[in-house]
C-alpha cells in the first residue's frame, strides 16, 4: 500500500466518514495550460462562485483568485500573501479584458463557471431556507 491507500481512502465507508456534513467538496479540472480550481459554487453563478487559477503577468507567476458577488466580477493576482493587481467589472469577459492578458479565451472559461462540473453541480443545488 502506498499514498492514499494507507489513509484508508480506496475505502468507501472509510471516504463516506470523512465527507459526512461537507457541503462542498472544492472542483478540480483542467483546461488548455491551467489548473483551475473552483473553491465555492453559491445557490446560483452570478453569487458567490470563487475559483483559482496561476497565470503569468509580465514576467512573474501570480495565483489568480476568481470571485462573483453581488454580480460583480473580481480578480485578485497574488504573489505570496499580497494582492499585486485588483480588477473588477460588470461581466467575466470585461474584468478578464481589463488584465491584458489571456485575450485569446473567454472569462467565462477562465472562471470555470462553464465548465461540465460546475453545470452539473449546480442543476443539483436544491432550495434551502435562506433562499
Amino acid at each position: 500500500l502506498s499514498g492514499p491507500a494507507i489513509l484508508g481512502f480506496n475505502q468507501e465507508t472509510i471516504v463516506s466518514q470523512l465527507l459526512n456534513n461537507v457541503i462542498f467538496i472544492p472542483l478540480f479540472f483542467k483546461f488548455k495550460q491551467f489548473n483551475i480550481v473552483v473553491s465555492n459554487i453559491g445557490n446560483k453563478i452570478t453569487d458567490r462562485f470563487e475559483s483559482l487559477l496561476i497565470a503569468k503577468k509580465g514576467e512573474k507567476n501570480y495565483l489568480v483568485h476568481q470571485c462573483i458577488a453581488n454580480n460583480m466580477y473580481y480578480l485578485n493576482f497574488y504573489k505570496e500573501d499580497k494582492i499585486n493587481f485588483h480588477y473588477e467589472d460588470i461581466t467575466m469577459d470585461a474584468v478578464w479584458k481589463k488584465t491584458n492578458i489571456l485575450a485569446k479565451y473567454d472569462g467565462t472559461t477562465l472562471f470555470g463557471s462553464n465548465h461540465s462540473l460546475v453545470q452539473q453541480y449546480q442543476s443539483t443545488i436544491s432550495c434551502t431556507l435562506y433562499n
